[in-house]
């Protein structure tokens, strides 16, 4: 594993898999598949590895400070709690056994737990149009 002053350190027993807290997206598909099946394949580990000892935690970051929103259109001003890549690194290794999921970013869990609260087609339809409002 790489420590956040840039050297090596040995983690044992540990597992990071980094999705996306935009899995869910109705307008970004391929990428919404993709980081959906690294939510499910990290949550499916969790399951089966937890009980050898072994951590597992899924990654959802929320906006981070990196070049990839402007490569996808968006303006990173108008991203909510857009986040260094430092911090987000730290909050997942503090979090590394508090698997399968961790959302890094508080607004992010915040919005997620009242999505969870909507029919699915309510929260669908909410995410696309958040996801158009930023690009």
């Amino acid at each position: 594993m790489i420590s956040l002053d840039g050297g090596l350190e040995e983690v044992e027993e540990s597992f990071l898999a980094l999705a996306s807290s935009n899995s869910n997206s109705a307008t970004r598909l391929v990428n919404s598949a993709t980081k959906a099946f690294i939510n499910h394949l990290g949550e499916g580990l969790w399951a089966e590895l937890g009980p050898d000892g072994i951590d597992v935690l899924t990654l959802c970051p929320g906006a981070t400070d990196t070049e990839a929103p402007v490569k996808q259109g968006i303006d990173p001003a108008t991203l909510d709690d857009l986040m260094s890549p430092e911090e987000v690194a730290r909050r997942a290794l503090d979090h590394i056994t508090d698997g399968p999921v961790y959302v890094s970013s508080d607004h992010y869990r915040a919005m997620f737990d009242s999505l969870l609260q909507m029919p699915r087609r309510d929260a669908l339809m909410a995410m696309a149009d958040n996801i158009r409002r930023h690009t």
